[in-house]
């Protein structure tokens, strides 16, 4: 005689989803099988595999009916996730056959466009290379003396905008200790220097 059982499993995919079925060997007595064969507790049944024991090898068992029902049952749940592996198994390796199509694509895309010019770098300036230098000013000493006149005139009317004082030059030989500037002097004694250069 023999029993259908189904037992929780971790192995794979399948039996973590419907757990792990399996026909076992098991015995009765001479006059309890008798019994459950005269009242249809116990029927013949060919097994879709060998069962294999520890001393014989079986096609066909004696068990009871509902171990039957629950082999199919479980042979239908079998085929149902089996069937749904293998689907989604062909979803994903078309998604990755697509994937690899367009990636295809982008590269061959790439390869056939024209190469973009190389980006202009800024223009640094050579190492060592001097601007001209700023000319000379010319001192007041060497002005003219109305040039001098009209110098000093408009660094009054600078200080008296800027500075809202009226200041009268103090000197007016132009001198170079003047750092080529006017100086002024107020009514209170304070100086400032205007350079109008």
């Amino acid at each position: 005689m023999a029993r259908f059982t189904v037992d929780t499993c971790d192995e794979d995919f399948l039996c973590r989803s419907i757990g792990h079925g399996e026909w076992h060997e098991t015995s009765a007595d001479l006059r309890s099988f008798t019994a459950w064969a005269l009242t249809g507790r116990a029927v013949p049944h060919r097994l879709p595999s060998w069962l294999h024991t520890d001393q014989h090898a079986w096609t066909g068992v004696w068990t009871a009916p509902q171990y039957i029902t629950a082999a199919a049952a479980y042979q239908q749940a079998h085929d149902r996730v089996v069937a749904e592996f293998e689907e989604q198994q062909r979803i994903q390796e078309a998604e990755r056959r697509r994937r690899e199509a367009e990636r295809r694509a982008r590269v061959a895309a790439l390869a056939a466009a024209p190469p973009k010019p190389p980006a202009q770098q800024p223009a640094v300036p050579e190492q060592g290379r001097r601007t001209a230098p700023r000319p000379e000013p010319e001192w007041q000493v060497n002005l003219p003396s109305r040039e001098r006149e009209h110098l000093h005139t408009a660094a009054v009317a600078e200080t008296r905008l800027l500075l809202g004082v009226n200041a009268q030059p103090r000197h007016r030989d132009g001198d170079r200790r003047w750092a080529l500037g006017t100086p002024l002097a107020t009514v209170a004694r304070r100086c400032v220097h205007i350079r109008t250069a």
